[in-house]
C-alpha cells in the first residue's frame, strides 16, 4: 500500500487507494468530501516539474482540458497543490481500457471497432471544437466502462512534454508530422484513431519493434488496410485516415459519417467483474429533512439539522451522504421537533438507536453532543474528532436562526430578519456567526427589499469582512464575503469565497448553490449545475435553487425538464404569486413565446399592489404583449441611482435588455448590454443563449461586450480550477487578509 493512502489533500480529496502508476506519476481512487464522489487523482512526479516551464504547460493544458464537455470525453476538473504535492483530479472510469480488451479477444468486430471509432469521433468533435488537441490517443486511453460508455481520457496531463523540445504521444500511434516535432492539429488525431481502428479490425499491431523503429516505419507507411475485413468503404476510410499526409486525412465528421451506420452502441460494454472490496468502505451518513409538528419551533429544528450534519461531516473517515443510499450501506438519521423534546432516531446497518433530547436554543449544544456521541458509537467512529464550536449565547443563536428562516421564507420579510440580527448582534458584537448572518441578511435586504436603506451594502461588507477578521474558519462568513463581493460586481472574488465555505463546511447547501449558480451564469453549465443538485439533495428547501436550474434548462431550450419541474413545484403551491421574473423569462423564452402565459403573469401582477421590482415585471410584459410601449418606463428603472446592489442593477438591466430587443430596439438594446458590462456582468451562459437577444448578436458591437464577459468567464474557472494565485490559495486556507486583493 502507497504511504500517501489514507492522507486528505486540502481538506478535500482523501486518498483510498492506488490504482496505477505510469512515467507521470501515481494515480489514485480518491474521495472528493466537497461532492462526495469518487474520482481520480494523479499525483504528479516532482522530478518532471522541476524542468523549467513544465508546471506552466500543466496548468494550460488542464486549462483546455477543462473545456471540453462531452459524454465520450473524460472530464479534467483541476490541477492542484498541497504543500510539495502537485496532483490533477479527473472523472474516474470503472471498467476497461481498450487494451485490455483487444489483449483478451485479440480483434473486434467490424461493429464493435465502428461503435467505438464513432464514439471517438463524436469525443474528437467536440475536444476540436473547444481547441484542444488530445496527441496521444492509444488503446491505453480508451475506456470501455461497465455503463457502456466508451471514453476518452487523458487528456491534458498526456499531452505535457517534460521540456519544450520533448514529443508528446506514444511512438507507433502519433502521426508522422506529430514524430517530427511538427505543431499538432485535428489531423494527427485522426491519424491515431485510424492505427487505433487498423488495430481493432486486424488483430494486429500497425507497427512493430523498437519506439525509434515504430516512428520510422510511420514515416514511409502510407494508408494502413486491415486483412480479412470485407467491407471496401471501412477499408478505404482507415487508410484514409493513416494517410502520411495530413490534408488527406477526412474530418472526424467525415470519417464518423462511415463508422456510424455499422455502429451497435448497445452491445459493447465492459466485461463485467465485481468490484473488489477496498479500504474505501467508510461509514455513511445520511441526515433525513427534519420533521416539525405542531408547536416546535421550525427554525430551531432546521439549525439543528444543519449543524448536526456540520459536526458529523467533521468526523474522521466518515461520509455524510446527501441522497439515499443502499440501507445495507448507510445510517440514516431521522429527526422530529416537538414542543420541548426533538426526538433523534438513528438506524443502522444492525443496530439502531432512539434519543429524545431537550429542545430549545439553551439545550442546542448538550443535545447535539449526545446525539453525536451516539452516532459515533454506532458506526465506531472517533466522537473526539469532531469537537464542538465555540459556545453563542443561546439568545443570540435563537435569533439568528430565527432571521435565516425568516429571511430565506419570504423576501417580503427580509427587513425583519436584518432586524433580528441586530438584536443578536446586541447580544454578542464579536462574534463571527452573528456578523456574518447579519451581513447576509442585509445582503437580501439590499436586493430583494422596495427601498433599501442608504449605505447598506457598504454596512453588509464591513460586517462581513469583520467576521473574516474575526474567525475565517466559519463557512458562513465566507458566504457572507462571497455574497458582497457578487453584490460589488466581483464575481471572481465572490466564487472564491463560496469555495472557501464549502471547504470549511462541505454540506452547507446554501454555499454548492451559490457556487452553482455563479458558475452557470459564467456559462460552465455542466459543473454549475452538479452544484445545485448537490445542493437540492442537501436541503431540497431550496426552492431558488430549482428556478436557477430551470432558467438554464430553459436557455439550453430544455423545455420538457423544465415544465417537469415547474409541474412539481406547482403541486406544492409554489409558482403562482412567486418569481415572476423567472416566470416571464420562461414563458417569453419558449419558442413561440408562451403569450397566453405572459397575459397571465400580467393579469397576476396586476391584480395585487406590491412584489419584487413589480412596475419592472408589468412593464415588460406589456412590452412583450405590445399592450403599450414601455421602453421609457424600464430606461428609467435601469436609471435609478439609488439601487446599490451591482447585481441588482444588472438583472433590472437585462430584464429591460430582453424586452427591448424583441421589440427591435437594437440601439437602446446594445447601450443596456454596455452598461451592464460596464457593471460587471459575467452572465454569459444568457448572453449566448437568450433567444430575445438575437437581433444585438447581428450587430458588431455586441461581440466585443460578449468577449470581456467570456473573459470574466474564464477567470472565475481558473480561480476556481486552476492553481489559485498566492491570495487566492490564503483565502481557500482561511487566512485573513484584505479583500482588495481579490479584486
Amino acid at each position: 500500500m502507497s504511504a500517501l493512502v489514507g492522507r486528505t489533500l486540502n481538506e478535500r480529496y482523501v486518498l483510498l487507494r492506488q490504482i496505477g502508476a505510469g512515467g507521470m506519476g501515481e494515480v489514485y481512487r480518491a474521495h472528493d468530501r466537497e461532492l462526495d464522489e469518487i474520482i481520480a487523482l494523479k499525483i504528479i512526479r516532482p522530478e518532471l516539474l522541476s524542468k523549467p516551464g513544465v508546471l506552466e504547460r500543466f496548468r494550460s493544458e488542464v486549462k483546455l482540458a477543462r473545456r471540453v464537455t462531452h459524454q465520450n470525453v473524460a472530464r479534467t476538473f483541476e490541477l492542484g497543490r498541497d504543500g510539495e504535492m502537485t496532483y490533477c483530479t479527473m472523472e474516474l472510469l470503472e471498467g476497461e481500457s481498450l487494451a485490455d480488451r483487444l489483449a483478451a479477444c485479440t480483434r473486434l468486430s467490424i461493429d464493435e471497432a465502428a461503435t467505438i471509432g464513432a464514439a471517438l469521433c463524436d469525443a474528437l468533435a467536440a475536444a476540436h471544437g473547444a481547441g484542444v488537441i488530445h496527441r496521444d490517443i492509444k488503446p491505453d486511453n480508451i475506456m470501455l466502462t461497465h455503463q457502456g460508455r466508451i471514453v476518452l481520457s487523458d487528456f491534458g496531463i498526456a499531452a505535457v512534454p517534460a521540456t519544450q523540445n520533448d514529443i508528446c504521444g506514444t511512438a507507433g500511434y502519433m502521426a508522422p508530422e506529430q514524430a517530427l516535432g511538427e505543431a499538432p492539429s485535428p489531423a494527427a488525431d485522426i491519424y491515431s484513431l485510424g492505427v487505433v481502428l487498423y488495430e481493432a479490425l486486424s488483430g494486429n499491431r500497425a507497427f512493430t519493434g523498437s519506439a525509434f523503429e515504430r516512428i520510422a516505419q510511420a514515416q514511409t507507411t502510407d494508408e494502413l488496410r486491415p486483412t480479412g475485413i470485407d467491407d471496401p468503404s471501412l477499408l478505404e476510410a482507415v487508410a484514409a485516415a493513416t494517410s502520411i499526409e495530413a490534408a488527406r486525412r477526412p474530418t472526424s465528421a467525415e470519417l464518423r459519417e462511415v463508422l456510424a451506420p455499422r455502429a451497435r452502441p448497445a452491445k459493447l460494454t465492459a466485461a463485467p467483474h465485481p468490484l473488489p472490496v477496498t479500504d474505501e468502505a467508510m461509514p455513511a451518513l445520511l441526515v433525513r429533512p427534519e420533521h416539525s409538528l405542531r408547536g416546535a419551533a421550525p427554525h430551531l429544528a432546521r439549525g439543528f439539522r444543519e449543524a448536526l450534519i456540520r459536526r458529523l461531516g467533521r468526523l474522521r473517515r466518515v461520509r455524510v451522504v446527501s441522497r439515499d443510499e443502499d440501507p445495507k450501506l448507510a445510517t440514516v438519521i431521522e429527526l422530529t421537533a416537538r414542543q420541548d423534546v426533538i426526538q433523534v432516531v438513528i438506524r443502522g446497518v444492525d443496530a439502531a438507536a432512539n434519543l429524545s433530547l431537550r429542545f430549545g436554543a439553551e439545550h442546542v449544544q448538550p443535545s447535539l453532543d449526545r446525539a453525536l456521541r451516539m452516532t459515533a458509537a454506532m458506526i465506531d467512529a472517533d466522537a473526539a474528532s469532531s469537537p464542538p464550536e465555540a459556545p453563542l449565547d443561546p439568545r443570540a443563536l435563537d435569533l439568528t436562526w430565527q432571521a435565516r428562516q425568516v429571511s430565506y421564507r419570504n423576501v417580503q420579510t427580509v427587513a425583519t430578519a436584518v432586524e433580528l440580527c441586530e438584536r443578536a448582534r446586541a447580544l454578542a458584537p464579536d462574534d463571527a456567526r452573528i456578523l456574518a448572518n447579519l451581513a447576509l441578511c442585509q445582503v437580501r435586504c439590499v436586493f430583494f427589499a422596495q427601498a433599501p436603506p442608504r449605505g447598506m451594502l457598504a454596512a453588509a461588507a464591513q460586517h462581513a469582512f469583520a467576521a473574516r477578521h474575526l474567525d475565517p474558519s466559519v463557512a458562513e462568513v465566507h458566504l457572507a464575503c462571497g455574497h458582497v463581493e457578487l453584490h460589488r460586481g466581483s464575481p471572481v472574488a465572490a466564487a472564491m469565497h463560496f469555495r472557501a465555505a464549502i471547504t470549511c463546511a462541505p454540506h452547507l447547501a446554501e454555499a454548492h448553490e451559490w457556487l452553482g449558480r455563479t458558475l452557470i451564469e459564467a456559462g460552465h453549465v455542466i459543473d454549475g449545475m452538479k452544484r445545485l443538485d448537490e445542493a437540492v439533495a442537501m436541503d431540497p428547501s431550496l426552492g431558488l435553487a430549482w428556478w436557477e436550474r430551470g432558467r438554464a434548462l430553459a436557455l439550453d431550450q430544455r423545455w420538457d425538464e423544465v415544465d417537469e419541474g415547474l409541474a412539481a413545484l406547482d403541486a406544492e403551491g409554489k409558482v403562482r404569486g412567486q418569481r415572476w421574473g423567472a416566470r416571464i423569462r420562461l414563458a417569453a423564452w419558449r419558442q413561440p413565446m408562451d403569450r397566453r402565459q405572459l397575459q397571465s403573469l400580467q393579469d397576476e401582477i396586476l391584480a395585487v399592489s406590491e412584489g419584487f421590482e413589480r412596475p419592472l415585471m408589468l412593464a415588460v410584459c406589456e412590452l412583450l404583449l405590445g399592450v403599450s410601449d414601455t421602453r421609457n418606463e424600464l430606461l428609467a428603472r435601469v436609471n435609478d441611482p439609488s439601487v446599490q446592489s451591482l447585481r441588482r442593477r444588472a438583472f433590472i438591466g437585462q430584464i429591460a435588455m430582453e424586452g427591448i430587443a424583441y421589440v427591435g430596439d437594437t440601439a437602446t438594446g446594445l447601450a443596456l448590454l454596455e452598461r451592464c458590462v460596464g457593471e460587471g456582468l459575467f452572465d454569459l451562459h444568457w448572453i449566448d443563449r437568450c433567444p430575445l437577444l438575437a437581433s444585438l448578436r447581428r450587430e458588431p458591437p455586441f461581440e466585443v461586450l460578449r468577449s470581456i464577459v467570456a473573459q470574466r468567464s474564464e477567470a472565475i474557472h481558473d480561480a476556481l480550477f486552476q492553481e489559485p494565485q498566492p491570495e487566492a490559495l490564503e483565502l481557500s486556507r482561511l487566512a485573513a487578509h484584505s479583500p482588495t486583493l481579490l479584486v
